[in-house]
């Protein structure tokens, strides 16, 4: 796992302990406000990793096209129950 990724994980433990000592805040408090944190870090760190072992493909570590990358990432477990679990369904024609 990179550092970046150690780091996403390192500040919502501050940034949450944080808000329970400074603020009196409950977990429950802080769950409620941040639901399934830890399942976005994870989102985030698993898509994260892919980009960097795209560069890692290439001598001067451009990626040329992060298509595949984000349909492969679109299509994991985690961010598919992600969504579900909190996607809104909105009528799109009301926004056209």
């Amino acid at each position: 796992m990179s550092l970046v990724c150690d780091t996403d994980g390192m500040v919502c433990q501050v940034f949450s302990e944080g808000m329970r000592r400074e603020l009196g805040m409950t977990q429950q408090t802080i769950d409620a406000l941040f639901p399934r944190l830890d399942d976005l870090v994870d989102i985030h760190t698993t898509f994260l990793e892919r980009l960097m072992t795209a560069q890692n493909l290439t001598a001067d570590r451009r990626i040329e096209s992060i298509g595949a990358l984000l349909q492969q990432q679109v299509r994991t477990h985690a961010h598919t129950a992600y969504v579900d679990h909190w996607s809104v369904d909105l009528p799109v024609s009301r926004y056209l």
